[in-house]
């Protein structure tokens, strides 16, 4: 019985995280988004201006969502300036902000993983 407890417990706990993304125990290739930040490359479009530009900035991760965006000189965009975005399996999330603007976002774990041999 108590076996049966902790292999349901075992179950639980890997659907209810994969629920948002896999986990590093579950795939060999997959991550596990907690709540952190994360290295990000991001390309960011204003539609209006017809402005583009592709930055290395760090992303704040709540419950697998994209809640801000930060910048080396301290400023950041958060709720007040993009909508909160769920992370894909593979790190990646379209970002929308005001006016239109958009961030493309991609996790730079893949990157380090790479480089270390780990996908």
């Amino acid at each position: 019985m108590d076996r049966l407890l902790e292999i349901s417990i075992l179950i639980g706990s890997i659907f209810s995280c994969s629920r948002c993304h896999p986990s590093e125990t579950s795939t060999a290739k997959g991550f596990s988004f907690q709540d952190n930040k994360y290295p990000a490359t991001v390309k960011y479009n204003n539609p209006q201006t017809g402005c583009t530009a592709t930055y290395l900035l760090d992303l704040e991760v709540k419950n697998c969502m994209v809640v801000q965006i930060n910048f080396p000189n301290g400023g950041h965009l958060d709720n007040d300036h993009i909508k909160a975005t769920r992370l894909g399996k593979k790190g990646y999330a379209k970002v929308s902000g005001e006016e239109n603007k958009t961030y493309l976002v991609r996790t730079n774990l893949q990157k380090k993983r790479a480089l270390i041999g780990l996908t």
